[in-house]
Parts: structure tokens; sequence; C-alpha cells
């Protein structure tokens, strides 16, 4: 079973001068549970999503009933964007985004030499458990500021608007995935956000 839930919100505002703004919110979460069916389905977890996976064919596969049921927490999503009108046709544009950062995991593949006391071998060979209970643990929120110039000309019966862009203004560095497998790579960075990038371009109108 998997349920979502969650709720948006959001808000649209005329400022002095001719300017916008537009905001909004979204609480959600995707809650997973197989509980009911683990003895009587082979299924496999999917790390990605923390949802069940049926199909599976290998008996080493089978997860680990402690998480058959993950219930993540409700993060909020912020997301805003306002545009004002400057002197001399130029008008200025700014969208920022808080998203919640990528969640924490660690697997560790257990072999049959680190188990003492089962009696038997380890099935398959051995088993990776989670050492985190998934939907529990989450990086550093991601912030991003992205900024646009604009200025208007009159050229003949047209217009011309020159933009110039920044995005990601301060530079963050925030990471968007990382290594979960536990080890000496645990948590390194597999991609993070784009560096600072400045873009111009024209645009015309006949």
């Amino acid at each position: 079973m998997s349920v979502y839930t969650g709720v948006d919100a959001s808000l649209q505002g005329r400022l002095p001068n001719g300017g916008i703004f537009n905001g909004g919110v979204s609480f959600g979460r995707e809650r997973t549970d197989y509980c009911g069916i683990i003895e009587h389905a082979n299924i496999g977890s999917n790390a990605v999503t923390s949802a069940g996976r049926v199909g599976e064919t290998r008996v080493a596969s089978f997860p680990s009933t402690n998480y058959c049921s993950v219930r993540p927490p409700y993060q909020p999503d912020f997301k805003a964007l306002v545009t004002y009108p400057l002197p001399w046709d130029l008008s200025v544009s700014a969208v920022w985004q808080n998203r919640a950062g990528p969640e924490m995991l660690a697997s560790y593949f257990v072999t049959d030499s680190a188990v003492t006391g089962l009696g038997r071998p380890l099935t398959g060979g051995g088993r990776s458990v989670h050492l985190i209970a998934p939907g529990t643990e989450y990086g550093e929120r991601v912030n991003q500021l992205d900024v646009r110039f604009s200025k208007s000309l009159s050229v003949g019966d047209g217009r011309v608007q020159v933009n110039a862009a920044v995005y990601n203004f301060f530079n963050t560095d925030a990471a968007l995935s990382w290594t979960t497998t536990f080890g000496p790579s645990w948590l390194a960075p597999t991609r993070i956000m784009q560096g600072r990038m400045f873009k111009v371009g024209t645009t015309f109108s006949f």
C-alpha cells in the first residue's frame, strides 16, 4: 500500500508600481506499508522510494519486517516569485525555493563471517540491512535563489528585451544525492547543486 497525503497553499498579490508576488508552500509525505502481505508474497525493498516491489524471486531479497511500514515526516517545500518594475524600463524578478534535503540511508551487507550464534549460514550467503530506519533522517534543506534583470528597448515597430540572469545566486553546494552504502564513502555526494551560473539572452517582439 502506498498513500500520499499532502496540502498545498498559495498566495498571489500585487505590489506597488505594478509588482507581482506569488508564493506557496506544500506539505506532503508518501506512506508505504506492505506488512500485511510480506508473508504471502515475495517482495523486494526499493531503497529509493521505500515502497515495496513485487516480483523478486530470490529469497534473500525479502525485506526486514522492521521496516515494512515507513511513515516519513511531513516536510514543507516553499516557493516564491517576485517581479518588480524599475526605472528606465528595467525590471527585476527573483525565484526562491526551499526544499527538503535528500533522505539519509545506510545499507550494510552482512556476511556469514560477521554473524555468530545463528547456527546456520545466512540465506544467499549474506544479507543487506538498514542501519538507519527509512524515512527518519534527512540532509540539510536545499535553498536556492535565482535572480533576473530585464531591459526593454523599442526598435522600429518592435521591441527587444535583454535579460541577464544569475542562477543559484548564493552559489549553494547542497547535496542532492549521496552514497547510501555504509563504508568509507558513506554520504559522499554523488550529485550537488549546479554552481552559480550567469546567462544573458535577448528576445525580439514584432
